[in-house]
């Protein structure tokens, strides 16, 4: 009854505006409406840093179809190619040096078969369950791996810019896309790959750490999938899933290919018991695009596997490798180009896909998503931009109109209080 009483009192006193208990409504209405687009920015805010809009390029070992891999000129076109992610794999000298090779066995991509300095040094030993022989980078000092020059790997493609570029460092690649990201106003992806982590760990030449270390010196460290590490080793991820929370992905390879670490053929991780458990370490997987969409026999198109809806069934994403231009890598019965590849395993709906042609890749991105020709990564980094900095001013708006209008009923109750103080309206 006092309650009831005391409003009936401010009600009908002639000392309390009239718009008081108006003012009181809108007060908690506005607070209600603050509420609402606080958490409408909140949404806004974690959806500009999701990393990248709709299935992803990733730019394999950077533009590797016309420039020779993992070369700071491939990453340099690959960017300009408008891909989302600039891929690099990571390999570790004698002296501990991390290199960005595809393999730590050398002749493959440098021109050290050339060299005389280096012929003695050439043997033959295990890797990942594999008998090779070569040039390896952990009998190598960074030293001496800084005097190598980068080749094309494969005879059948452009030769022209071999004996050219250095073998880039970790910190190159780091330094390179900051630079494009500087360049071209936009963000790029990091994709790194821990080559045979086992083998080097072996040799106590262990990669984790000093990957996680220089990633963090050079910022970067998010945790929003705009830096992925990414690893065929289980073990591997493990190790990095407890030293960062940078996201990983589990690599797949064929089904009879056996895993370097655990001894288990990768069919293994293809069981939805599987892939459950690598939900609980990593985002998502690399699978062989093969697993996916397997090459068809005769004339008889082979359907899709179930691995993508699997995958995702467990909240896992899908990162289909690797995808190339020439006829010998895709599906020539069901597929008359690379093009025509990336646009069915898009429609199964993979989350992405490696290719060593970025701007084809991109090209069946736009068309996957209707979009124009036109350049759009730049402009929908710029939308995203600009529609920060207008919730950053809205939000702003409100929390000061709300402070005005806390400001402006505190005084008229504070007055108002007063004044029935002085008529004894509150004396019971």
């Amino acid at each position: 009854m006092m309650i009831v009483y005391k409003r009936q009192l401010v009600q009908r006193n002639p000392f309390v505006p009239a718009g008081a208990l108006c003012d009181l409504s809108s007060s908690v209405a506005l607070m209600a409406h603050l509420k609402i687009w606080i958490l409408f920015l909140s949404i806004f805010s974690a959806n500009a840093l999701s990393a990248f809009t709709g299935p992803v390029i990733v730019a394999h070992r950077g533009a590797s179809g016309y420039r020779p891999e993992e070369s700071l000129s491939a990453w340099d076109l690959a960017a300009q190619q408008d891909a989302d992610y600039l891929e690099v794999d990571i390999v570790s000298s004698k002296d501990g040096k991390l290199f960005c090779m595809h393999s730590n066995e050398m002749s493959i991509t440098t021109d050290i078969a050339m060299r005389p300095e280096f012929s003695q040094r050439r043997t033959t030993k295990m890797v990942d369950g594999i008998q090779e022989t070569g040039w390896f980078t952990e009998d190598f000092s960074s030293v001496e791996i800084s005097t190598l020059r980068l080749k094309e790997s494969l005879a059948f493609r452009p030769q022209l810019y071999n004996g050219i570029f250095h073998v880039p460092t970790l910190q190159d690649y780091l330094r390179i896309v900051r630079a494009k990201e500087t360049d071209l106003k936009r963000k790029f992806g990091l994709y790194i790959e821990t080559k045979s982590p086992e083998h080097f760990r072996a040799l106590n030449l262990s990669m984790e750490e000093k990957l996680v270390s220089t990633l963090n010196e050079f910022g970067f460290n998010q945790t929003d999938g705009s830096v992925l590490i990414q690893s065929f080793e289980t073990y591997n991820l493990l190790r990095l899933k407890n030293m960062t929370n940078i996201p990983l992905i589990q690599l797949i390879w064929r089904r009879d290919g056996i895993q370097a670490d655990t001894g288990r053929p990768y069919s293994d991780l293809l069981t939805t018991e599987a892939l459950s458990d690598i939900s609980k370490y990593a985002i998502g997987i690399g699978p062989l695009k093969t697993l996916v969409i397997p090459f068809s026999s005769a004339d008889d198109p082979t359907p899709a596997t179930t691995l993508v809806r699997d995958a995702h069934a467990v909240g896992l994403k899908v990162h289909c490798y690797t995808f190339r231009n020439e006829t010998n890598y895709y599906d020539t019965l069901r597929f008359t180009s690379m093009n025509q590849e990336i646009d069915a395993f898009l429609a199964v709906g993979v989350d992405g896909i490696f290719t060593d042609f970025p701007d084809l890749g991109v090209s069946a991105k736009r068309r996957f998503l209707g979009i124009s020709s036109v350049t759009t990564h730049v402009q929908i980094e710029s939308k995203t931009s600009v529609g920060a900095w207008i919730g950053l001013i809205t939000l702003s708006s409100f929390v000061i109109m709300l402070l005005i209008a806390t400001f402006f009923l505190y005084t008229r109750y504070t007055n108002t209080y007063r004044k029935l103080q002085q008529m004894d309206m509150f004396d019971m």
